[in-house]
């Protein structure tokens, strides 16, 4: 047998720790009661087993899903959460033993979670199995020692409680799993428990010396990474005012900020609209806008390298005194220059008709004329004239 360490958490905190060390050539253990008195030596051994009272773990069988063994440790909580009438919150679940779909599982408080791994880091141990301490013993047999009584009846059913409460818990227990009972006890057992021991045919020893020992047990509820839980409805709580109100800073700020984005979103467009307006009104022969900077720098690009020529700048003073003695009836509506083919392109607005004689009679001294389309809008008629340059041997 390899040398091991059992060590034994008391149900109460005023009371020591107790640990039975076995060495491999002696078949009796060593017992030390109290952390101080356990030899460092022993604490570093392959085989260290940590039994807690079985009063702090409740044994639990569930089914889990199909096809859901992988996420198993996942879930437990979840599924269990019903059966333990506690807050999963506060509970630590640790899969004992998978079999097809039907898991058994171990779940103890948090807190003694921690007090267990505290004593633990304290001593030094840096790998041992936690069990409950009923699992100590061998399958149908029953302990009585210090006023507590425990009793294992297969590798996953037992239990822990006073000694007053056995009777209650044994009847109870035999009357779901029947089986042949050994006994051990150091102290006078109650008539209760007693007369029901004799009725089931217990096989009793008062010899305490003579305590099983179970040699290999695997499991423990330290299975896996342990890492304490957070109970996140207790934070909730504490920090909920300084969240909402982070919160509610944000939304408004984010709020505020949407809404300046779309003010000068707005105004960009407007911005743009009246851009492009007018550079239809400045260059009339760009139909369409695509790329609006690209065409205004070609078209400035296109008007600076066509200077005006100033014999067809000459022809402006000629079209004002033409008009002068009919000002006040004539209205000029559009002027263009098309400079390729030197020419003028007016537009008037008389009240009738009748001036059009006037008019091209007055033109026809100095331009040579060419009428364009005649329109009739608001009670006015708007008269269109194409003036060219006169060559010298005209008259």
């Amino acid at each position: 047998m390899n040398p091991a360490l059992d060590i034994f958490f008391p149900l109460h905190d005023s009371d020591a720790v107790r640990g039975k060390y076995y060495a491999a050539t002696e078949s009796v253990p060593v017992e030390y009661c109290g952390e101080a008195t356990i030899p460092e030596a022993f604490l570093h051994q392959e085989t260290v087993r940590v039994f807690i009272p079985g009063e702090w773990v409740s044994i639990h069988q569930t089914e889990l899903p199909r096809g859901a063994r992988k996420q198993a440790e996942t879930l437990l909580p979840a599924l269990l959460e019903e059966d333990v009438g506690e807050s999963i919150e506060h509970l630590h679940f640790a899969l004992l033993d998978l079999e097809s779909e039907q898991a058994t599982v171990a779940v103890i408080a948090q807190q003694k979670m921690q007090q267990i791994t505290a004593w633990m880091q304290a001593a030094n141990i840096a790998s041992c199995t936690v069990l409950p301490d009923w699992m100590a013993l061998a399958c149908g047999t029953l302990l009585i020692r210090d006023g507590r009584c425990l009793f294992r009846a297969t590798s996953w059913l037992g239990w822990s409680c006073p000694l007053a409460l056995a009777s209650v818990f044994l009847a109870a227990q035999l009357q779901h799993y029947p089986q042949p009972l050994r006994v051990f006890y150091d102290d006078e057992l109650p008539p209760a428990l007693a007369a029901l021991l004799t009725e089931n045919g217990a096989t009793l020893s008062s010899q305490y010396e003579t305590e099983p020992r179970a040699d290999s047990v695997g499991e423990s509820l330290l299975w896996g990474r342990w890492k304490p839980r957070t109970d996140y409805r207790q934070q909730w709580q504490r920090w909920r005012k300084i969240i909402l109100t982070v919160a509610a800073g944000f939304v408004l700020l984010s709020v505020e900020r949407c809404m300046a984005l779309w003010s000068l979103h707005s105004q960009v467009q407007q911005t743009q609209l009246r851009v492009e307006n007018t550079f239809q009104q400045l260059f009339p022969t760009q139909k369409r806008i695509v790329n609006l900077r690209a065409q205004i720098n070609t078209a400035l690009r296109n008007s600076s390298q066509q200077p005006l020529d100033d014999e067809v700048m000459m022809l402006l003073p000629l079209v004002a005194s033409t008009l002068a003695p009919l000002q006040q009836h004539a209205d000029i509506i559009s002027l263009k220059i098309d400079q390729p083919q030197q020419s003028l392109f007016l537009q008037l607005r008389v009240p009738a008709y009748d001036y059009f004689p006037l008019l091209h009679d007055a033109f026809s001294h100095a331009f040579q004329v060419k009428q364009n389309d005649v329109q009739n809008k608001d009670n006015a008629v708007i008269l269109g004239f194409t003036l060219g340059k006169k060559h010298d041997n005209e008259t």
